[in-house]
């Protein structure tokens, strides 16, 4: 049985399903906000570790993890008879409990094969990658953390050029009815530096590239599925190609990296402890292919449509091989 952990609305899984239905093997689809909903028994003694749950039964051996909230559907009737501060408080509390039973019960079933490990993926953050990706011999931004304004001055002088981005992740934001707010890349100027107050909250600043193209490769378990991405022919996506120009998208076309280049990024793959995960890369005006970040959760369904590479089906086929695998190993 293989077991896809994911949001309700990920269509991207919906497709792979079809797939793994068409194949002919079964599959049980659980959206992440109910993973622990439902019967769930963790038991430790010195004897032996247990456990039970709906979700994670005996006859699965392959996961498939897509991420998802973490914020649980069930409703608790204890949280309506208090006041509303009181029951902030105690609402993300839970929040947090449940986070680590979550954590828990994927400590308990790794002899299962998993695709996107989320304690692995927990482990993951853009600046320890850059490190790791440094040591792995491949090609990163200079890159700086501060709250200091001299230090970004400084940071400026050095690079001429900068570029400012989330430390963590982009998020968007729903202020107000009708009106989403959404974090970009963005570059920044010696007016707007000189602006800043002497201390500001810390914020991730990198050297400006001269773009060529960027890249997004989807990878999967050695494999690279790339695609090159012109953004730098439009004003609007040059810095950062998320701000869409629906009217006239961006030309995107199939990429195959050099050789050495996937054997670099492979290698932190692996050290990473990473199966899959879209990479993005941009390559240099001057020839360089500078390495910005994976995401490991792997977003694909833009780069498998543009680039006709049917991944849906690669991923499906990926699945049921290893789930195959894992079963005769147990057997």
């Amino acid at each position: 049985m293989i077991l896809i952990l994911c949001e309700s609305k990920d269509l991207s899984v919906s497709e792979v399903i079809d797939w793994i239905s068409f194949l002919g093997y079964n599959y049980k689809r659980v959206n992440t906000d109910h993973l622990i909903d439902g019967n769930y028994t963790l038991k430790l003694t010195n004897d032996q570790v247990s456990y039970q749950s709906n979700s994670i039964t005996d006859d699965v051996s392959m996961i498939w993890y897509r991420g998802g909230s973490e914020v649980s559907s069930y409703k608790y009737p204890v949280l309506e008879k208090i006041n509303a501060a009181k029951s902030r408080v105690i609402y993300n509390s839970m929040k947090m409990e449940k986070k680590m039973l979550k954590k828990s019960l994927y400590d308990n079933v790794l002899e299962k094969e998993w695709l996107s490990n989320p304690l692995q993926i927990d482990k993951s953050n853009k600046i320890s990658t850059l490190r790791l990706a440094k040591e792995c011999g491949v090609d990163i931004p200079s890159s700086l953390i501060t709250n200091s304004k001299q230090e970004l001055l400084d940071f400026l002088n050095e690079h001429k050029e900068l570029i400012v981005k989330p430390i963590y992740e982009a998020y968007d934001f729903n202020l107000h009815k009708e009106e989403i707010y959404m974090e970009y890349t963005s570059s920044i100027s010696l007016p707007f530096i000189q602006k800043l107050e002497a201390t500001f909250f810390p914020s991730l600043f990198q050297e400006r590239l001269q773009k060529e193209f960027e890249i997004r490769s989807f990878y999967l378990d050695g494999d690279f599925y790339s695609m090159a991405i012109f953004s730098q022919n439009d004003s609007q996506t040059e810095v950062d190609f998320r701000r869409y120009n629906n009217e006239k998208p961006n030309r995107s076309v199939p990429f195959k990296l050099p050789e050495n280049i996937e054997k670099k990024i492979n290698k932190l793959m692996r050290t990473m402890e990473l199966k899959t995960g879209s990479i993005d890369i941009v390559k240099t005006k001057d020839g360089r292919y500078v390495f910005l970040e994976v995401n490991p959760i792997g977003q694909f369904g833009m780069v498998s449509g543009i680039c006709n590479y049917n991944l849906e089906k690669i991923i499906a086929t990926y699945l049921i091989k290893n789930e195959k695998w894992k079963k005769q190993v147990k057997s």
